[in-house]
């Protein structure tokens, strides 16, 4: 079985908070931490999967790496608080729009591993781009 590149690079831990819609609008399900990496404030050459991720031209985001969880969009991601830190301060119950640091994922790009015949979050990475 091919490995799953995307491990190697999944070295921080980070928060998601995952959209879900209800029948009064949007809400977030508990913020669960994850392995990925925050790639920085760039862009992702074409916008798909076959883009470079480069640090030129005008239009840059905040990307990040996520390795065993899928994003969606409208929802949320911080790289720089832990779920401990959120528990401590007392803010861990709180929508994530009113936690600073936090992030609204926009798009999401979904990569399959090179010689995958059966595609499983296992051999998937996903870059998201946020606000």
């Amino acid at each position: 079985m091919p490995g799953n590149i995307a491990k190697n690079f999944a070295r921080q831990t980070l928060l998601y908070w995952e959209p879900v819609v209800s029948g009064s609008g949007m809400k977030y399900d508990a913020p669960v931490e994850f392995k990925g990496a925050y790639i920085g404030n760039s862009q992702l050459g074409d916008g798909g999967p076959s883009g470079v991720v480069y640090g030129g031209g005008s239009q840059r985001d905040n990307l990040v790496l996520f390795y065993m969880q899928k994003p969606l969009v409208d929802g949320y991601v911080c790289w720089t608080k832990r779920l401990t830190d959120l528990t401590a301060d007392g803010t861990v119950s709180l929508p994530p729009d009113q936690i600073e640091d936090t992030h609204k994922i926009r798009t999401v790009i979904e990569y399959v591993m090179p010689g995958v015949t059966t595609v499983s979050l296992s051999n998937q990475a996903f870059i998201a781009s946020a606000m």
